[in-house]
This record gives structure tokens, C-alpha cells and sequence, in this order.
């Protein structure tokens, strides 16, 4: 998969350098939605206030070895145009197959990105920026005491400008980088890849062909999800995990709710059943005179 996703990143860049125009939150017509389980590429004013996950997590071996839940936040602020920051944090509750309980704080997040390029006329945009999760910020029975940093590449790309009928609403977004733990942490190096394919039936009919749907329908975004985790040490012992969501999002002018089922990608974490729900603010949309600008 990763190498698959480097050369669908790598042509879509080189092919989409030129006519370069820059917007904000979308490229042209399209509008990227935001996703749960990978990260959009726009730098938006926006906050996900909460984010509900329930899964179980596995060993190595593939057993069974609790049942998770988390409450998770995120509020995203541009600091200039095309430039934002993000910090998220949580509660996780863990509940064993030895019946013990333990909850906490999750470790604080941040997130650096910079929206560097936007073809309104390809519908395309691209980012990249720097995550960082700060060791020993949450529960010490939750949260680890080592942090990490990964570099990432985001880009989104709409198919609206091609000659494909009613496939033109489909989109793809997608992320890439390595992360590195922090010195004395035993968590290997990764390599990590994430796609999200949306059709987006707003696109549909505003851009397509309107087929008088009924309100609510015409918000709808089907959309899967997939992310692949693999070491780059590949002595390490560390498997290759990766997640599968499927699900649907309803969006409105100033907000957003996401719903989608977890499968696993390979035989490690969310082996089991899981899911998540999302809901979604859109600042710049509540509060156009305060959060819908820019800091600086």
C-alpha cells in the first residue's frame, strides 16, 4: 500500500504544478470535507468537539486485550492564510479481558501544517506539516511517557475536472509520513499511509446533474477510509497494522456529523468491531468576525 500511495502522490504532484491559485478550506468547486479517521489536507477553522471511538485492541499474537473507548478533541486555528495549527487531546477508558478498568487523559497532540498549493481548476491542494505528541501530558496509566514527532505530506485531489459522467463527484485525499518516537521511548520507527475516497453527493448536484433529491440526502458524503502503519525497521518484531472505515458524513453550513465502522486492515490493533462518531464545528461559518480570520 505504501508504495502504491508514494506513486499516486508523486503524480498527482508533478502532473498539477502549474495554474496554481490559492483558496481556502477547498480548490475550485470542490470542497474537502473533514475526515476522522485520516486528516484532511485544507488548514481550516474548525473544531471536532467530540470525536467517540469504541474498539478492542489486540497483541501482537492477535488475542484479545481490552475494549477501548475514547473521547476525543481537536480545535484547529489558521495562524495566516495558509498557515495552522491543531491541538487535540482525550479521555480513553480501557477495560481488560481480566476485568480490570483503567482511564485517563490521553497525551496532548499538536499539529503544524501548510497549505502550499491550490489548483482551483484541478481541484487539487496539498500540505504538508509536522505532528507532535507530547510525552507524559496525559494519565500515567493511559498515556506514554515518550512523545513523537511525524512529519507528513497531505494532498486532496477532486475528479470533477474529468470527462467521467457521474463519477466526477468522487474525490481522493491522502497522507504520508514517518514518524519518529522521541530517544528511550521502545516504540519503533513507522512508516504511515492513509486514503480517504469520498463521493460527495453535494458535488453531485451542484455540479453534475440535480436529480431533485430530498434535502438531506443531497448533504451526504459516502465515503471509506484505510490507514496503514508499517515499521521501518523491519527486524524489529513491530507488525504492520492497519484500519478500515466505512461510513457516511452529513454535512451543513456550520457543521458536520460523521459516522463509520472500524475493521481491520491486517491482523493487529482493531481486529474486532469498532466505531466512530464525529461532531464537526466550522468556526470561520459560528463566528465569521472572530475565528473566521486568520490569527495573524
Amino acid at each position: 500500500m505504501n508504495k502504491m500511495f508514494l506513486l499516486i502522490a508523486a503524480g498527482i504532484a508533478g502532473q498539477l504544478m502549474t495554474s496554481i491559485s490559492y483558496a481556502h478550506g477547498g480548490a475550485g468547486d470542490r470542497e474537502f470535507p473533514a475526515t476522522v479517521l485520516t486528516d484532511d489536507p485544507a488548514v481550516k477553522d474548525e473544531i471536532s468537539m467530540p470525536t467517540f471511538i469504541h474498539v478492542r485492541n489486540n497483541d501482537n499474537s492477535g488475542n484479545l486485550q481490552n475494549y477501548e473507548t475514547d473521547a476525543n478533541f481537536e480545535l484547529d486555528r489558521r495562524l495566516t492564510e495558509n498557515l495552522g495549527i491543531a491541538v487535540n487531546t482525550g479521555y480513553s477508558w480501557l477495560h481488560s479481558v481480566d476485568n480490570s478498568r483503567l482511564s485517563g487523559m490521553q497525551n496532548i497532540g499538536s499539529i503544524l501544517k501548510y497549505q502550499y498549493m491550490v489548483d482551483a481548476q484541478h481541484e487539487f491542494i496539498s500540505s504538508v506539516g509536522v505532528t507532535r505528541i507530547w510525552g507524559n501530558t496525559g494519565s500515567a496509566a493511559i498515556a506514554n511517557q515518550y512523545g513523537s514527532t511525524e512529519p507528513t505530506f497531505y494532498f486532496g485531489k477532486g475528479l470533477g475536472d474529468l470527462p467521467i459522467g457521474l463519477l466526477r463527484p468522487l474525490a481522493i485525499t491522502g497522507t504520508l509520513g514517518s514518524n519518529f518516537p522521541d530517544a528511550g521511548s521502545a516504540d519503533a520507527k513507522t512508516l504511515d499511509a492513509g486514503l480517504a475516497i469520498e463521493y460527495s453527493i453535494p458535488y453531485l448536484q451542484d455540479q453534475v446533474q440535480d436529480f431533485a433529491l430530498p434535502g438531506w440526502i443531497s448533504r451526504l458524503v459516502p465515503l471509506i477510509e484505510i490507514t496503514n502503519s508499517s515499521p521501518l525497521d523491519k527486524n524489529s518484531g513491530v507488525p504492520t497494522t492497519g484500519t478500515i472505515a466505512s461510513g457516511i458524513i452529513y454535512s451543513s453550513k456550520d457543521w458536520q456529523l460523521s459516522a463509520e465502522a472500524l475493521l481491520s486492515g491486517t491482523g493487529g490493533t482493531y481486529t474486532g468491531k469498532g466505531f466512530q462518531v464525529q461532531l464537526h464545528f466550522f468556526l470561520g461559518e459560528l463566528f465569521p468576525s472572530t475565528f473566521g480570520k486568520p490569527i495573524f
